[in-house]
């Protein structure tokens, strides 16, 4: 239908699995820079079966996750100490976890994928976390 491609790519997007503009801008991003494709809000588990999170993207070649961070739903007290928490449980099970705003994707998407180069090249030679990408809870 004319005029409906907008639509159709937010679709496609959503059922890919992505859940917010922001998200689908950056995954664009580092897919159109070559610097990786991202899985889309994928549930991360342990060895034990334990959720360590879902992060907005994940990399599981390097053992990157990141999270898009929006002030509108990150600024409650509540929000902002579930996303402290996740990123710590990530952290601590071994991955990267890098945080980045709308507005830094949007304004300054070299310095973003500058900061993924730099995390990938981190994640060169060191022994990969063992995470499990399952169904989400």
């Amino acid at each position: 239908m004319r005029g409906s491609a907008y639509l159709r790519r937010a679709v496609r997007e959503v059922s890919g699995g992505a859940w917010s503009a922001p998200e689908i801008e950056l995954a664009e991003l580092l897919t159109t820079a070559r610097v990786a494709t991202p899985l889309l809000n994928p549930a991360l588990y342990s060895d034990d079966g334990t959720l360590i999170g879902i992060p907005d993207g994940y990399l599981p070649e390097y053992g990157i996750a990141y999270e898009v961070n929006s002030v509108a739903h990150h600024l409650d007290r509540l929000a902002w100490e579930e996303t402290q928490r996740r990123h710590d449980r990530m952290t601590a099970a071994g991955l990267i976890v890098l945080h980045l705003t709308p507005q830094r994707i949007r304004d300054a998407s070299g310095e973003v994928l500058s900061e993924f180069r730099g995390a990938i090249r981190s994640a060169e030679g060191r022994m990969l976390p063992h995470i499990v990408v399952g169904d989400r809870p």
